[in-house]
This record gives structure tokens, sequence and C-alpha cells, in this order.
């Protein structure tokens, strides 16, 4: 059975030529496409995040108090690592829904200069207590509580990159994350 003649007997269009029929066919798959839109133009859906616009360069974050905190960075001429601590000092404060000091930030960078790639661990260390022997005696390695938890690395990782590859002061990087600490738009 091909498409018209399943058409033609599913919607009762038998007494239809061919013809008529595969003009039917046509319709019903023209009016499918209006109603999905396919076909349309494509247009950016609006968005409740302003855009962040710089000349400076680029910065990239969960929402645009971050990314503006890093471009205020390249602004006042610092580098990208300065932009980057910046960013995630200012994420700390406005995204604790699901970004905190008290995590980990594993940092990746390449320097350009010297043209080699330099990780920062940024991911915490285990308790003294967590052992192999310790967790022989205990039978298991815990998945989640205290014992399965790394000290916070947060702040270690991003005062390493700052001193080591930053170009501006603690307080500068630090200097929006205070400001929306004082209060912003949720």
């Amino acid at each position: 059975m091909n498409l018209i003649t399943a058409v033609t007997k599913r919607h009762r269009l038998a007494a239809l030529t061919p013809v008529a029929a595969c003009l039917v066919v046509l319709q019903i798959i023209e009016l499918g496409l209006a109603l999905t839109g396919a076909g349309q133009e494509i247009r950016g859906s609006g968005t409740y995040r302003p855009g962040v616009m710089g000349r400076l360069g680029v910065v990239a974050a969960g929402r645009h108090f971050a990314a503006q905190a890093g471009m205020q960075m390249l602004a006042r001429g610092g580098n990208a690592v300065d932009a980057g601590v910046a960013s995630t000092l200012a994420a700390a404060v406005t995204e604790i829904s699901h970004f905190g000091l008290g995590g980990e930030v594993p940092i990746i960078l390449y320097l350009a200069d010297r043209n080699e790639v330099v990780v920062i661990s940024g991911q915490g260390t285990a308790p003294a207590a967590a052992s192999v022997e310790t967790f022989r005696r205990e039978g298991v390695i815990p998945s989640n509580g205290p014992s399965a938890g790394t000290a916070p690395a947060v702040v270690d990782a991003v005062s390493i990159a700052l001193a080591e590859f930053g170009t501006l002061s603690l307080g500068d990087v630090l200097a929006p994350a205070i400001s929306l600490a004082d209060g912003f738009p949720w």
C-alpha cells in the first residue's frame, strides 16, 4: 500500500484521483508545518538575562552579575585570570543555589607567552582520617557525609591563580563580589 492509498483510505478520499489525493496530502503537510512553525524564519528568543557587552574581551558565566564582574576587571586592565577570579567570587554571592565557596574549582590556564598549560587542582583534600586502613576497617568508602567530603578548595585555588598569574590585587577582584553582597536585584 502506497502513501496515497493509505491517506485516501484513512480519510475516505477514495473518490479522488491520485493527483487530487497528492494535493490533499501536500495541504495536510503544509498545515502541519504552519502549526509547528517549521519553514518560518528562525529568531532568537527573548531572555531575562541582559547582555553584557565589551570590546576588551569575553567573559562567560552563569549569570550576568558574574560576567559583569569579569568584564570590570578587563576594563581595569586586568587579564583573563583576574576576570575569572572576579567572576568566580561574584558567582559565590549571586548563584548560591548551585555554587559557593565551599565547593571545588578545577582551573586550567593556557599561558600564551610561555606556550604552557597550567592546572590548579582546586579539588580539595580529603580529611586526615580518610586513609586506606580506615576504609578497610569500616568496610566501605562513604559516598556522602562528613567522611566523604573534602576540604573546600575554591578560595585556595583562586588565590593561587591570582597570586601566580593575575595582575590585579585581591582587593580589586573582590570589589564586585563585595558590592553584590550588599544587595543585588534577584
